[in-house]
């Protein structure tokens, strides 16, 4: 009798490990745009590390939507109100590079931490000195970003988006924009491609913001997404790698 219950209590083991194992979801499908450094089409950057790091070391398929910005957001938006109507389930698992919002399941490990730089043509004004410098002024940053909502820019702005960092170039450029708000090493890289950097002046590092995160539907898969989303960052962490990989790309968050 001791001996059957013994395997009858394997047995069980044994089945509810499997049932375990067939509750983690199999892919994820996520939506970024291209992004230099960190989401760039051949698969190399900060984030694809990140995911293959997380999901890939847990069997999980990483199936990666380059979509604009914006777009990504919006279709978390409408997600939600085709799921409150039982009509469709998100297009996507995971969006990267969100602040979040009502209804998102947003994780406890963040991806990041806003700390922008200006950068505006040369000669149009002596110095930097501060914020208060773009109060009324054409200010440009990516279709999405939303950085007037979310405690980055404190002052009004005429705000003017566009898709990608090349075309905001350009914009400043051409005096189209009087301001452009990005990151330092991708507005280094995009003036020094475009062959601008006689005309650009960048100040790094000088407009502080809130985490941004990667943001998870509000689904049964979603949230067990983000629950192995933590626990590898967690594991990540301890292990110092996250500090490696986020040096290696200069990324300051960590």
């Amino acid at each position: 009798m001791k001996k059957l219950f013994v395997v009858n209590l394997a047995l069980l083991s044994l089945l509810l490990s499997c049932g375990v194992a067939a509750s983690q979801p199999d892919s994820v499908r996520i939506c970024t745009p291209e992004w230099e450094f960190y989401t760039q089409k051949d698969g190399t950057g900060l984030y694809h590390e990140l995911w293959a790091a997380v999901f890939k070391s847990a069997g999980i398929n990483v199936d990666v939507k380059y979509v604009p910005f914006k777009r990504c957001v919006k279709s978390f938006s409408n997600s939600k109100t085709k799921i409150k109507a039982n009509t469709k389930t998100n297009d996507y698992d995971a969006y990267a590079g969100g602040y979040g919002k009502e209804g998102d399941v947003i994780p406890y490990w963040h991806i990041g931490v806003d700390l922008l730089s200006v950068a505006y043509k040369k000669g149009r004004i002596e110095k930097w000195k501060g914020e208060a410098m773009l109060k009324g002024q054409r200010v440009g940053w990516e279709r999405g970003f939303e950085y007037d909502k979310y405690g980055v820019v404190n002052v009004k702005v005429q705000l003017k988006e566009f898709s990608k960092l090349k075309s905001g170039i350009q914009m400043l450029a051409s005096d189209r924009i009087d301001f452009l708000l990005d990151y330092s090493a991708a507005i280094d890289k995009t003036v020094a491609e475009l062959d601008l950097s006689s005309q650009i002046v960048m100040v790094p590092d000088v407009m502080p913001g809130p985490k941004y995160y990667m943001i998870f539907s509000d689904t049964e898969k979603g949230r067990a997404l983000s629950k192995i989303w933590d626990a590898g960052m967690e594991r990540l962490n301890k292990a110092g790698q996250l500090n490696k990989m986020f040096s290696a790309y200069e990324d300051k968050a960590y």
